[in-house]
């Protein structure tokens, strides 16, 4: 378990401690039979793993519950980034650690390891005249 990108194996049983160890696994075993790069599903784990902590501390012992909690880890991510001087272009980060958990969840999706939201997603809208008109998109 997770031998594409550790080595150690004390670090390797700590990855294996984590409480969603198993769909992370799954995650950088699809990603290396799809030809990632090392050092792509290194981050990915690093990213993963910082998410995990982040929903344990919340208490979060469900897949299904994962999805509500993106936003708000990606928030905290950045903001943590930025009060260590990691980042200049916040927006950039937040755009880029979000891009990769909806990776993740959609891997989870198609796998059937977690199901689709049922709720269509809301996409707000500026309409011609400056209103904000909320529509749906499937």
């Amino acid at each position: 378990m997770f031998e594409p990108v550790l080595t150690d194996s004390r670090t390797k049983d700590r990855y294996r401690e984590k409480k969603f160890a198993f769909e992370i696994h799954s995650y950088l075993t699809w990603m290396q039979q799809k030809g990632y790069t090392g050092t792509t599903m290194g981050k990915r784990l690093f990213l993963l793993s910082s998410f995990n902590d982040y929903l344990t501390g919340l208490g979060v012992k469900d897949i299904k519950e994962v999805p509500a909690y993106v936003s708000s880890f990606v928030r905290s991510w950045v903001q943590k980034s930025k009060r260590k001087g990691r980042t200049k272009d916040s927006r950039r980060l937040g755009k880029e650690v979000n891009a990769y958990l909806r990776h993740f969840l959609r891997f989870l999706e198609e796998t059937g390891q977690l199901r689709p939201s049922p709720a269509p997603a809301l996409r707000p809208m500026i309409s011609a005249r400056g209103g904000l008109l909320i529509t749906f998109s499937a």
